[in-house]
């Protein structure tokens, strides 16, 4: 099944836990290994400095490539406001020359799944935090739901793999402040999915409904 593979949460101020380096660890096996994997898609959100090869993947499609104007416009007017810095074991890899982009809001994830690679079945979650970022994030599993629900985009299977991801069991003491001490604080464990209807077999979890709330 045609898939693509949608990292969140990746930060590399998680790497001084060695359950995140694991994870990631595991993330880049799972698709390396995953040969139904064609493209990998990084969320921007929060980062404050964006991997350039990356961006510059996904200007060529949202606006080099693109005719429509207020598509060049939203790319390129992002507003997001940083904190973090995505994971360099993950931004440095090149996956064997599948594509690689930078997504942030929901409209880019519609746009791609209906044109760029409409082809796609599969939508495959990799990341940190997934009763928050994960789930949440502008293009997490949650809105992914919604562009289904509503019809935006055809329906596709939504999945993750048991070993590559994590929740977060405890949350930092003042996350509002966004500091090295906040992200240093938070603990992770295996997510508990009985709550969002998630099926699994062969240590991949799979949606079966389309409800996030």
């Amino acid at each position: 099944m045609k898939t693509a593979a949608i990292i969140i949460g990746c930060w590399e101020e998680h790497t001084h836990n060695p359950t995140i380096v694991q994870c990631y660890e595991r993330i880049l096996n799972t698709i390396y290994r995953d040969s139904a994997i064609e493209t990998v898609w990084l969320s921007a959100n929060h980062l404050s400095v964006l991997p350039e090869d990356w961006y510059q993947n996904s200007k060529q499609i949202f606006v080099d490539e693109c005719g429509v104007d207020w598509v060049r416009r939203a790319f390129t007017q992002r507003s997001c406001t940083g904190y973090a810095t995505a994971s360099n074991l993950i931004v440095q890899q090149k996956f064997n020359g599948k594509p690689r982009l930078l997504v942030w809001d929901g409209w880019q994830i519609e746009y791609l799944l209906n044109y760029t690679f409409a082809h796609i079945e599969r939508l495959h979650y990799f990341g940190i935090g997934w009763d928050t970022g994960v789930k949440r994030d502008p293009v997490g599993w949650g809105h992914a739901c919604d562009l289904i629900k509503h019809k935006h985009i055809q329906p596709r299977e939504i999945v993750a793999s048991e070993d590559c991801v994590l929740s977060n069991i405890t949350q930092p003491s003042d996350f509002s402040t966004k500091s090295l001490r906040d992200f240093r604080s938070a603990e992770f464990d295996k997510p508990n999915v009985a709550q969002h209807n998630w099926q699994l077999v062969d240590s991949v979890y799979t949606k079966q409904d389309l409800d996030w709330f």
